[in-house]
């Protein structure tokens, strides 16, 4: 199934900014992810499990803190 021109002409926009725009979300959002995860407090040993969580930025200071607190 063709996709419509409007379909296209969005794609083809969101893809010149995705970049830009993933950069500029993940500077924006860093304190209160960093908060978050202040507040979660994971334990020694927490396993994290990322489920459609964006582009992975929570994810990836999530595993850094889980790193972290790792046993031995």
């Amino acid at each position: 199934m063709k996709e419509s021109a409007e379909k296209t002409g969005l794609r083809a926009a969101w893809g010149r900014v995705a970049d830009d725009y993933d950069g500029m979300w993940a500077e924006r959002t860093a304190h209160l992810t960093a908060r978050g995860l202040d507040l979660l407090a994971p334990a020694a040993g927490a396993r994290g499990l990322d489920i459609a969580c964006g582009p992975g930025a929570t994810t990836v200071a999530l595993a850094e803190r889980l790193r972290d607190v790792a046993p031995g």
